[in-house]
């Protein structure tokens, strides 16, 4: 993951991490920033259930695809505050 111009030059392409870098800065690295590691950062027993399910796994798209993954449902709190209407209660896959 990096940044890039409008023209798709990168700025310091030896500064980019991975996509799995880069969502651990968000969750995990996050809660350790808000001295909230204990509860927040992670899917665990005791842990606020807060979670995003994508359509697909950002690790395994190409860095131009990431921001057009489909979010299909948000978790707060263990509670679901948003479900796309692309997914079917009670399906699975």
């Amino acid at each position: 993951v990096q940044e890039t111009t409008d023209q798709g030059t990168a700025y310091a392409p030896r500064e980019a991490i991975s996509a799995h870098e880069a969502i651990r800065c968000y969750t995990r690295n996050g809660a350790l920033a808000g001295f909230a590691e204990h509860r927040l950062g992670t899917i665990a027993p005791g842990y606020l259930a807060d979670f995003t399910i994508l359509a697909e796994d950002p690790a395994l798209a190409r860095p131009e695809q990431i921001d057009s993954i489909q979010v299909m449902g948000t978790i707060i709190g263990g509670e679901l505050v948003y479900q796309s209407p692309m997914v079917s209660p009670g399906r699975a896959s």
